[in-house]
């Protein structure tokens, strides 16, 4: 993961957008500025001077961002004492030096070719010894669970990495290549990877292959069992919601609330598992009622309109379109058929 990375440790005085940069020897414009970046914790200085020359630069790329750090120090160690968050999870990596940290009570020395995962449910301790630069990139835990919900068809117990420290070999040197590649791009004020149509697949592929990289609780669900082909839960809550009420106004919005997921997940879980989305299920799921009613309406002395008004369709002409493509004729010929 290095590459890339060192250039941007090599420029920590220059102000380059998008890198937010930021410059300190005093200790407590340093412990404020970290706590904004992350979240509250302890910070103090070990060493004979107590002096450091912190130089420190970021940039964010939707929900995940990166951190290049380095502290200055010749003989001071850094400690750091982190609260349990519950919400942001840390991968903590080392371009040159060394790093401790102790983390469900397990105390790894952290080296440049490897990397560690912080699990926000669990307080951490970080020494940062002299000459030590680091890089965190720093993920929404809940992103995280989405994706393994999206996977396993059903929620599981929260996601907890090991402490281990994992080589930048394998899935390992496939997830830091693919960091170092975003990070070169963000160079470029330019950059694509900003578009909102790149964006959400970018953030979930980096979360994707950190979740096939780290040990966790759910690795051997995760990359050993077989692609689910059972439709999940909320999936089938949603269909069933939209069978139960289709002659009623209905808004995404209330199928994701129904569902109890994400409107990201419930869209890609219709796709995947009913190859459409949900507000094309609910249309078919109206037309398929309403080519049923106009077949046997002519008996029952009904009307197009009045079939497409109890069917849920506020629009009679945008109806008779949709029900042309659909079944191949007007609503008209099958009602007098």
């Amino acid at each position: 993961m290095q590459p890339a990375i060192d250039s941007q440790l090599a420029s920590l005085s220059d102000v380059a957008h998008p890198w937010k940069s930021f410059a300190s020897t005093d200790i407590d414009d340093v412990h404020e500025h970290m706590c904004a970046a992350f979240c509250p914790h302890d910070l103090s200085v070990d060493g004979p001077s107590g002096s450091i020359a912190f130089r420190n630069k970021r940039s964010t790329l939707g929900n995940i961002s990166f951190t290049v750090t380095d502290y200055g120090t010749t003989k001071e160690t850094i400690s750091v004492s982190v609260p349990a968050s519950e919400k942001l999870l840390l991968v903590q990596c080392v371009t040159q030096g060394l790093a401790e940290f102790t983390h469900q009570d397990k105390k790894v020395a952290l080296r440049p070719g490897a990397m560690t995962i912080i699990s926000p449910q669990f307080p951490f301790e970080q020494r940062t010894f002299p000459g030590c630069r680091h890089f965190t990139i720093k993920f929404e835990r809940s992103q995280l669970e989405e994706i393994l919900l999206e996977e396993l068809g059903e929620r599981h117990s929260s996601l907890v990495f090991k402490p281990d420290l994992i080589p930048l070999a394998g899935a390992g040197a496939s997830f830091a290549r693919f960091v170092n590649s975003v990070i070169d791009d963000l160079e470029n004020d330019a950059s694509s990877l900003r578009h909102p149509r790149i964006l959400d697949s970018l953030e979930d592929t980096m979360a994707r292959m950190l979740l096939a990289c780290g040990q966790h609780n759910h690795t051997v669900e995760y990359l050993e069992q077989p692609l689910a082909n059972v439709v999940p839960y909320y999936v089938k809550c949603a269909a069933q919601f939209i069978r139960e009420h289709y002659k009623q106004p209905l808004m995404l919005a209330q199928l994701v609330h129904v569902a109890g997921v994400s409107e990201r997940t419930l869209s890609t879980g219709f796709r995947r598992f009913l190859d459409t989305s949900p507000m094309g299920y609910l249309k078919n799921y109206r037309l398929q009622k309403a080519h049923q009613m106009l077949k046997d309406g002519a008996s029952q002395g009904k009307n197009v309109t009045g079939i497409a008004l109890a069917c849920g369709f506020s629009h009679p002409s945008k109806f008779a379109r949709d029900y042309l493509q659909r079944f191949g004729e007007r609503p008209s010929e099958t009602l007098r058929s």
